[in-house]
């Protein structure tokens, strides 16, 4: 090697260190700039100067951190469900996340109780089983489910509590009156579907006054009814309680202001609507109004005089 090629490779190596130097000197420089300012844009920029830099895994870590930092204000400035939600699923190992954890589980909470449901208790207690009020959530469900059985009064409601809960005083009450429901059910179903005929009123539009739509039963219906009464459902072992039929009452009221020729006030009718309640079946010792006497006060003739040929009274 002549003494020219070697005085040309030294300098050429002298060039590639003082140009490596100059280049990590850029470098440092620059990721002090970015600690600097911390910001997300201030290491997005660093990252696109030098993405193969020594320091780039940590700028990516310090902009996840910060984008985590500034999510998570907004999610606690909206405090919702689906703000939670969304922090939770675009941050799943942030240092926030517990926190987001936890309110996202009051909230379920707090909204289990304002519907106060059975569906909003379940959809919680399957969410979080090892919730703060898992306990008390259980207990409110299991509240919830017992009147729901009891309003219901039907054999499968009851079972299905059973199959539930095997302990407890409510236990005890459902198991010690699903005999008789057995035996009263056949009459419950009954009454409940001879309700379904009963009319339904609404304000006309048009003229402002009530209109009632019949739907008497057909032949088929009719026919379906006597084959439940064959079967053993009786007529008088239930009522409808909390009955009233829609109505409509006419008040005569006097204008404001008298005409201007010193005559009488003008007067005028002022119909007022009340859509009454419809009711419920319900045992017979409980009281109310007797299926005959539904019938007839709704007008359900054919309904009434079959229920009679069976005893009804």
């Amino acid at each position: 090697m002549t003494q020219k090629t070697i005085a040309f490779l030294k300098c050429f190596l002298a060039s590639v260190v003082i140009l490596t130097l100059s280049a990590c000197a850029t470098t440092k420089r620059d990721w002090q700039k970015a600690n600097q300012l911390g910001t997300i844009e201030a290491y997005e920029i660093f990252l696109q100067e030098h993405p193969n830099a020594a320091q780039a895994n940590k700028a990516k870590s310090l902009i996840s951190g910060l984008q985590a930092d500034e999510d998570w204000g907004k999610a606690e400035a909206t405090d919702t469900i689906d703000a939670y939600n969304i922090f939770l699923y675009k941050h799943p190992q942030s240092k926030h996340s517990p926190q987001a954890e936890k309110n996202l589980e009051l909230l379920r909470f707090e909204n289990a109780k304002a519907s106060d449901s059975i569906v909003a208790y379940e959809s919680y207690l399957i969410l979080h089983p090892k919730g703060f009020a898992f306990s008390d959530a259980q207990k409110r469900l299991r509240q919830l489910r017992y009147n729901s059985a009891t309003e219901q009064k039907t054999v499968k409601a009851y079972e299905a509590f059973l199959a539930q809960y095997t302990e407890g005083s409510d236990v005890d009450t459902l198991k010690a009156e699903l005999p008789a429901l057995r035996l009263l059910e056949p009459s419950l179903i009954l009454g409940r579907e001879i309700m379904r005929y009963a009319p339904s009123a609404f304000v006309d539009r048009w003229t402002g006054r009530m209109v009632t739509e019949r739907r008497d039963p057909t032949s088929e219906q009719l026919y379906n009814l006597e084959q439940k009464l064959s079967a053993g459902a009786d007529p008088n072992a239930v009522r409808v309680s909390g009955f009233s039929p829609p109505r409509e009452s006419c008040n005569p009221c006097a204008s404001s202001t008298p005409p201007s020729d010193g005559g009488r006030h003008t007067t005028y009718e002022v119909w007022i609507f009340s859509p009454g309640t419809p009711g419920r079946i319900v045992p017979a010792e409980k009281g109310g109004m007797t299926l005959l006497e539904y019938c007839w006060k709704n007008r359900l003739i054919s309904i009434a005089r079959l229920l009679a040929e069976y005893g009804a009274k």
